[in-house]
């Protein structure tokens, strides 16, 4: 909202990152003692978002955010509320409108989590590998099979397997 400090004149703006030539030339016939420098041809007025970068961090039961440029902190209570209380408390601190802030945060789980899940990950992989080397295995036993004239068949009844697994293998 712009205007008077009088509020006898209020103007609307839509929340733009830049606002242009044409929307202050608006303004200049809203509000008739608007400064001389916004006359000025191709004049833009900016309305910078400011960002800053933040962390945030479990202790107990909320997360902390901590905004280090800001010198200050915040909490949620989840990790889907940080964003905003992020933004919220940058806003608070500046004393501007949240839509004039934004807060990339970090968020740092526990190394000890970080690490049990870095070995799941590998343990993950390579249990994928030994799955594609057993089915390697499989077919080459079913081929070592073929090889000795020994039928779809029997080889399926040999290794517990249907006619049709057979056959998959075979031709995979």
């Amino acid at each position: 909202m712009w205007g008077l400090p009088d509020e006898s004149v209020k103007e609307s703006i839509p929340a733009h990152g830049e606002v242009t030539a044409g929307i202050v030339g608006q303004l200049i016939k809203k509000l008739p003692n608007s400064p001389q420098n916004w006359r000025e041809e191709g004049m833009t007025m900016s309305t910078k978002t400011r960002t800053f970068e933040a962390t945030a961090t479990r202790e107990g039961k909320w997360w902390f955010i901590e905004i280090p440029e800001l010198d200050t902190v915040g909490q949620a209570r989840s990790v889907a509320e940080i964003p905003a209380a992020a933004r919220e408390v940058a806003a608070l601190w500046l004393n501007v409108d949240p839509s004039e802030v934004e807060v990339n945060v970090t968020v740092r789980v526990p190394e000890d989590v970080n690490s049990l899940w870095a070995t799941a990950n590998e343990k993950e992989a390579a249990a994928r590998e030994a799955v594609k080397e057993a089915a390697r295995l499989r077919r080459e036993a079913i081929g070592m099979l073929a090889a000795r004239g020994i039928t779809q068949r029997d080889s399926g009844r040999l290794l517990g397997l249907s006619t049709q697994r057979v056959n998959q293998l075979t031709h995979s």
